[in-house]
């Protein structure tokens, strides 16, 4: 194939396919012996038809091209004589584009030394000539573009268009083009119908010729994968595979990763907004029109009401479940890919849009501030979390988010090759037993990451507060209790849900002060009560609470396994939960699968006390059960020191579960929340940096990383089972550099699953050479 994609004329000479007849000619010092071996080429040329160059009645053209040049040089050997000629068949912009080229000229009554010169333009050691095929000598005669499948379905049908009596190939736009199928009486039809039935047999993939009817005989001047965009690639992709023309490696081989994403989208995702405001990352999908909403309470409200809801945020908290279930979208001006809107948006269904540029947010008078344009509460808006778009104003195509459209039979087949083809698995991260009832229908091999913190939100925020304040607090035992009851009862329904397959449960990771009272609001509700000599003894001591356990930096302070250390009774309370949730699967018949995961490990001495506990615990389990059972303990791998300290951890975990959303941010040295739109993009503008870390997985850094610690970690416990649970776990990209660094799966939003799996199956896949294969 050409460097352009167009496939070399002598490729399709070598398959048989009917090329104009050619003539490579050496260049020589000696200009006669030169001159002498291009008349004898072109007399070979002409002889079969008559035609020579120059004729008033008859006359030959000449193109020429060369390894050096992507294009030929058409028209050689043209004279005052020959031009007249072709001015009464081709189109008049044509003929006055020749005129000017080479007439008058140097060479316009020598026409072999216009082919000489023109050779020696290209500046090559040797040239290809061959004759121009017009379509345009006899009745009949014409030009036109064959495809050899239907775009739309994939079918093996001849298709194209074709215009009669065409001088040299003309476009499809042209006027007097008609469908080929018109033509399929015409001699010439079953011979053009099986020089693209070679081609495509040669290639294994849909292709296009341009071909020229002449003097009854079929030519064929050009060919080249047919252009196609992603929709097509899958389908002509399925259609091969249906018909054994390709196997599963081949098929991955035609559509990449890329190309099957925009086939899982819908096929439009709406129009582009009349008044489009702002511009923010968008981080998960949907299309939605409805009311801005500033305050979570009013958000319920009107969800309640039936409105469709536009929640607009600067950030959201974990006290803000309620209004984001509520809303069916989300909008912040603050935070990144993997913030808590983004996260939980992904995880509940909603579309949204984070990281709004430019925008600010009054809270005195609930408006949104961005483009010089103000919002206010009420204000009907539209938000694309696909292309991460504000507009104002209503959508009439509006995709709401949630469950990922049903695939089509193309993409179905495509996914099903994939899953042959791919080492890793695919498992979800999910939270609750609808969200692991839906990943497994969509094909999840198991839950590499259920966050428990997301069972702590809404309403029950206050019972892990309680917990937090610490075990002198007056309602912390009961509190604990409460959150206990909880935990079994959802980690019984998850189990359930993906009964027979692993289920990651990973102990309490994020700081406290997510769960706790905010310090502003608890300080002002103290001061007022003082000021206005209503003093309130339970939210002094509330206050001096929160302010003990106040970070300067959260994120980097007590939060993961920290959490479990300093207080042990929160670790132990989820571990006696998830251990009680199997015990009653077991004695229902199931058969739970139930694993640990424990958060932000560091060093090895971390994960002793509570290996200790859970093999206690799992005791007094096994004996309720009256069954050997086993619950593998698993190294939350998302600090750089784990990652260099393997070999260690490996030593007391069961398994690796890479956590690269927090191991990007801590090896860059970024906050993933919000320098997604502070530095990255303004990095990638000034290029500085050519993607983003937090959006694709950082090869060089943080991929040596991984790939250091399952290297060592392998030596250790060879065989070690290692996954990555990080956003980056639904990247094709970042999947392709699990593969190679040699994870056993991937654990993504269910959103991500299809991709995910597709990704997964390209990745490993045969890399042939043959064709066109990507």
């Amino acid at each position: 194939m050409n460097a352009d994609g167009r496939i070399s004329l002598a490729h399709l000479k070598d398959l048989g396919l009917p090329v104009p007849p050619s003539a490579r000619i050496e260049f020589v010092a000696d200009d006669d012996q030169l001159r002498r071996a291009v008349t004898a080429a072109i007399g070979t040329m002409g002889g079969p038809t008559g035609r020579s160059l120059g004729s008033a009645t008859n006359p030959l053209f000449v193109a020429i091209t060369a390894e050096t040049a992507s294009l030929p040089v058409a028209f050689l050997g043209t004279t005052r004589e020959s031009l007249s000629w072709l001015s009464d068949r081709a189109e008049r912009a044509l003929v006055e584009s020749i005129r000017r080229r080479y007439l008058p000229g140097a060479t316009e009554s020598d026409p072999i030394g216009q082919i000489l010169e023109a050779a020696r333009s290209l500046k090559a050691s040797s040239v290809t000539l061959l004759p121009m095929v017009l379509g345009c000598y006899a009745e009949g005669d014409g030009s036109g573009t064959a495809r050899s499948r239907d775009l739309e379905t994939g079918e093996a049908r001849l298709n194209g268009m074709f215009v009669p009596g065409a001088c040299g190939f003309a476009a499809e736009a042209d006027p007097r083009s008609r469908p080929l199928t018109e033509y399929s009486a015409e001699p010439w039809w079953r011979r053009l119908a099986a020089a693209v039935e070679t081609l495509e047999a040669h290639h294994r993939y849909a292709v296009e010729m341009e071909f020229t009817v002449q003097d009854g005989q079929i030519y064929v001047l050009g060919a080249q994968p047919v252009p196609r965009d992603a929709v097509a690639a899958c389908t002509v992709a399925a259609a091969l595979l249906s018909e054994g023309r390709l196997d599963a490696s081949g098929a991955l081989g035609r559509v990449t990763p890329e190309e099957f994403a925009t086939v899982l989208r819908p096929r439009d995702s709406g129009p582009e907004p009349r008044v489009v405001i702002g511009h923010g990352l968008g981080v998960s999908p949907g299309v939605v029109c409805g009311v801005a909403t500033f305050d979570p309470g009013r958000a319920v409200d009107r969800g309640d009401r039936g409105e469709t809801v536009v929640l607009i945020r600067t950030e959201t908290r974990p006290e803000d479940l309620t209004a984001l279930l509520a809303a069916a979208a989300i909008v912040t001006t603050r935070g990144g890919r993997t913030s808590h809107a983004a996260v939980v948006a992904r995880a509940v269904g909603r579309a949204c849009v984070v990281g709004l540029a430019d925008a600010v947010i009054d809270q005195a008078r609930d408006v949104l501030e961005v483009g010089g344009v103000t919002v206010a509460d009420g204000d009907v808006i539209t938000i694309d979390g696909s292309r991460g778009l504000v507009a104002l104003g209503g959508c009439p195509q509006a995709q709401p988010a949630g469950e990922p459209p049903p695939l089509g039979p193309a993409p179905l087949s495509l996914l099903a090759a994939a899953d042959t083809q791919r080492r890793m698995q695919v498992w979800v991260n999910a939270d609750t037993a609808a969200d692991a009832a839906a990943a497994r229908r969509a094909g999840a091999a198991g839950i590499g990451l259920c966050r428990t913190e997301h069972m702590f939100l809404g309403d029950r925020q206050r019972l892990l507060a309680d917990v937090l304040l610490g075990p002198n607090h007056s309602t912390a035992q009961e509190s604990l209790g409460d959150l206990h009851r909880l935990q079994r009862k959802e980690f019984c329904e998850i189990l359930s849900a993906m009964d027979g397959l692993p289920v990651t449960v990973r102990l309490l990771d994020p700081p406290r002060h997510e769960f706790l009272p905010d310090l502003t609001d608890v300080s002002i509700q103290v001061a007022v009560a003082a000021a206005t000599g209503h003093r309130d003894p339970a939210a002094e001591r509330r206050l001096r609470a929160v302010q003990r356990l106040s970070e300067r930096n959260p994120m980097l302070g007590v939060r993961g396994i920290r959490l479990g250390v300093l207080l042990p009774w929160l670790y132990e309370m989820q571990i006696v939960a998830l251990l009680e949730a199997t015990v009653a699967r077991i004695r229902e018949g199931g058969a739970p699968r139930p694993q640990l995961l424990v958060p932000m490990v560091a060093t090895a001495a971390e994960m002793r006390p509570v290996l200790a506990f859970t093999a206690h615990a799992l005791a007094e389990a096994r004996a309720l059960a009256d069954r050997d059972f086993t619950l593998p303990i698993g190294a939350m791998i998302e600090t750089p020191r784990a990652a260099l300290t393997a070999a260690e951890l490996a030593g007391v975990a069961d398994f690796f579960s890479f956590g690269t959303n927090d191991l990007t941010q801590l090896t860059w040295g970024l906050s993933r929340d919000d320098t997604d739109a502070t530095v990255l993009r303004p990095y990638q503008n000034l290029g500085l940096i050519d993607f983003s870390p937090i959006e694709h997985l950082d090869r060089a850094g943080v991929g040596q990383l991984i790939t250091t610690a399952v290297e060592t970690g392998r030596r250790v416990r060879p065989g070690m089972r290692m996954g990555v649970c990080g956003e980056h776990a639904g990247d094709p990209d970042s999947i392709q550099a699990f593969h190679d660094s040699g994870l056993d799966y991937v654990s993504c939003s269910r959103q991500d699953l299809a991709l995910a799996r597709y990704a997964a199956g390209y990745a490993a896949r045969t890399r042939k050479k043959a064709g066109f294969a990507q």
